[in-house]
């Protein structure tokens, strides 16, 4: 399953983010961004990564849960983007630990049902 944070991380670069959420929900295919994502399960030194819109399509990812945390236009601008979610974090809570910043509801999986995270078609 894929979930959009309700308040996403978008880069100054990236052009009509509602357009591309809205494309992202429908599972509709959207080139030239990058997605600022955690994996729905923790992973020992993993906490979030990037990738390119398109890769969601893939059956392999298709299987596994993600956040989509952020939107890019590229993975220089994921980077930054990244860096400033992390520094949010620590100015935040003391702590560079984003997944517990993101999902506070204590064991890291965020429910589909919290408010703050939208819902992308099935297949995305």
């Amino acid at each position: 399953m894929i979930l959009i944070y309700r308040n996403l991380y978008i880069s100054d670069k990236v052009k009509d983010a509602g357009d591309i959420v809205a494309r992202l929900r429908r599972g509709e295919p959207v080139s030239g961004v990058r997605l600022v994502t955690m994996p729905g399960k923790r992973t020992a030194g993993e906490q979030f990564s990037h990738m390119s819109a398109g890769m969601l399509k893939q059956q392999l990812l298709r299987r596994q849960d993600y956040y989509v945390i952020g939107l890019a236009s590229g993975t220089r601008d994921a980077n930054e983007l990244a860096a400033r979610i992390v520094g949010e974090a620590y100015s935040v809570t003391g702590s560079p630990d984003v997944r517990a910043y993101l999902l506070p509801e204590g064991d890291g999986k965020a429910p589909a049902d919290s408010g703050m995270w939208l819902k992308a078609e099935e297949g995305t």
